[in-house]
Order: C-alpha cells, then structure tokens, then sequence
C-alpha cells in the first residue's frame, strides 16, 4: 500500500483537531438515552469547538459520522480515556480517520 506523504500529514492534523474537539467537548457530556444521535448540548459543543479549525460542514459531517460509530457512551469512555492518556485509543484513532476519510 502506498502513502501519500501530503495526505499523511493533513489527516494527522486533522486527527488532532478532533481530538483538541472530543477534550472540549468533555464538560458538556450527560447520560445517553442510547440513541445513535448524542444529546444536543455534546453536538453543540462539538461543532463549536470543531469549527475554531474546520469549516461548518465538515464539522457536522464528521460529527455525524463519529455518531455513526460510536455511542454516546462509547464516546464519553472514549474522551474521558483521552483525558487519562493525553493522546486517543486506537479505536478512537480509527474512528477519527475513517471519518477524516470520508470527508475528502
């Protein structure tokens, strides 16, 4: 498989940007009522923490992607493990990409 040096280092950076916004985003999480769409105070934090480096769309798409993968329990584990360790877990790692992925 070949990488592309450039593409490598956007997505890098925008794997940070999520993660900068899932850390933002940890004082607004509540409980799930185990929908797919998290509570409307996490999406609002997420997508106001998002666009201090991303535009608009891309934030509400990679929201909802993230949405797509990930419970809002899920995501509450994920962020809080953030929090701990300083960097994400590998499932959130993959989650991020595959949901920068999709935004190209």
């Amino acid at each position: 498989m070949t990488v592309n040096p450039g593409l490598s280092l956007r997505h890098t950076g925008l794997v940070r940007i999520l993660g900068l916004v899932l850390l933002l985003a940890i004082p607004s999480i509540g409980c799930s009522a185990g929908d797919s769409r998290y509570g409307e105070e996490v999406r609002n934090n997420f997508l106001v923490a998002c666009q201090y480096e991303g535009d608009a769309s891309s934030c509400g798409r990679a929201l909802s992607c993230i949405e797509e993968n990930l419970s809002q329990d899920e995501y509450e584990y994920e962020e809080s493990l953030m929090l701990l360790t300083g960097g994400p877990s590998d499932r959130m790692a993959d989650v991020m990409a595959r949901c920068i992925s999709d935004l190209d």
